[in-house]
């Protein structure tokens, strides 16, 4: 059992010890941040529960008093790591918060090795009453993602905002079918009415904009689309983060006119802000990738309109050869100036990258070796070099 003094415990960088983390939690955690999370919601710090996951201790505490950098914690309840402390047990680290005395904690320990000493490495989370139970209560990854998801949905925007932003990363965490699953009517319905709010944090708008698109209801659908519709067309004078979302979401309840409008809108006008291009761009790839929307074919004839946009090019002429799309070939190899110097640089790395990677590509190739024989040697050196390592 752990120790009440400080010497067994402490606030350094986590060091790597095998066995602490067992590979199959590990792997858990890679599946429940994996590739088919939602591509709008931008979360990039773990969970509560991944936190938990990967911790040998989980306890409620309370602050009592603070000895230099160090606070000491009291144990009141234990919810996992029963064998290392107790309900009563005294803990000392340095939290790098500011607490008072009384603070409710939800402790997090981790044990690691150094030489033939064993110590422990906390983290704290300040809760209240309620966010404590939510913390508590909040499901293993083990469980069914849908079922986890439907514990943390009825949370979203709650009104203590760490609970709020613990719940928004699990639904941006959770696998789209979860999504899916959970996305009934009640639900959507408030995230409609949280797109619509200037005071939703921008980078949970484009999460719930997804979930107006995976709406089931033919009736919540086309109310959806009127959401949708006016989120594009309100005016906006900076960055619209979560735009890429809305044009997503927009897609999947109206293929036909949502990519007539990104093509006209944001594809082929050179007009176009590049924040909206990005956002328009990253909207047809979640359907290329996620294969929902629009059909295959229509969606590459719209992205293909975007290598007439110079800023644009190297991005989709890798994303064509990723999505292996050949049908553009002499288009992709015409882009290929000499002249442009080193302005050219990335674009002519994709081409050659497009050219190499298409089973058609070599007379094009050959073609360009012999009009910039020593541009191209350079630029099949440098994409062989990851390969040599």
């Amino acid at each position: 059992m752990i120790a009440s003094v400080a010497d067994r415990s402490t606030s350094a960088p986590h060091r790597l010890r095998v066995g602490l983390v067992s590979i199959a939690t590990l792997a858990l955690i890679a599946i429940s941040t994996g590739a088919t999370a939602c591509p709008f919601c931008n979360v990039v710090t773990p969970t509560f529960a991944e936190r938990r996951e990967s911790a040998t201790v989980c306890a409620l505490a309370e602050a009592l008093d603070q000895h230099a950098a160090n606070w000491r914690f009291r144990v009141h309840r234990v919810h996992q790591g029963e064998t290392e402390v107790a309900a009563g047990q005294v803990i000392e680290f340095d939290p790098k918060l500011k607490l008072q005395s009384g603070d409710l904690t939800m402790l997090l320990g981790t044990p690691e090795q150094d030489d033939s000493e064993t110590t422990w490495r906390w983290e704290a989370t300040p809760v209240s009453i309620v966010s404590y139970r939510y913390f508590a209560g909040a499901p293993s990854l083990r469980a069914n993602a849908a079922e986890r998801l439907a514990y943390f949905a009825p949370f979203l925007e709650s009104a203590e905002a760490d609970i709020a932003a613990d719940a928004f990363a699990e639904l941006g965490r959770a696998p789209l079918d979860a999504v899916e699953a959970i996305a009934d009517s009640d639900l959507v319905a408030r995230a409609g009415a949280w797109v619509e709010s200037d005071s939703l944090p921008d980078d949970r708008r484009g999460g719930y904009a997804l979930l107006l698109g995976l709406a089931k209801q033919p009736e919540d659908r086309a109310a959806n689309t009127q959401v949708l519709r006016a989120a594009i067309e309100k005016p906006r004078e900076d960055f619209r983060a979560g735009f890429d979302g809305i044009l997503g979401a927009y897609l999947l309840l109206e293929p036909a006119e949502a990519l007539t409008l990104i093509d006209g809108r944001y594809i082929t006008n050179t007009e176009a802000r590049p924040g909206d291009t990005r956002h328009a761009l990253n909207a047809l790839r979640f359907c290329m990738e996620y294969h929902r929307g629009p059909e295959r074919k229509e969606i590459l004839a719209v992205i293909r309109h975007g290598l007439a946009r110079p800023a644009f090019a190297p991005e989709i002429i890798t994303d064509l050869a990723r999505w292996k799309d050949w049908e553009p070939l002499d288009a992709v190899a015409a882009l290929y100036d000499p002249a442009s110097g080193k302005d050219g640089a990335s674009l002519h790395r994709a081409i050659i990258g497009y050219l190499k990677a298409c089973p058609d590509g070599q007379p094009q190739l050959d073609r360009l070796r012999q009009l910039d024989p020593d541009g191209v040697e350079q630029i099949e050196q440098r994409l062989k070099a990851p390969l040599d390592r």
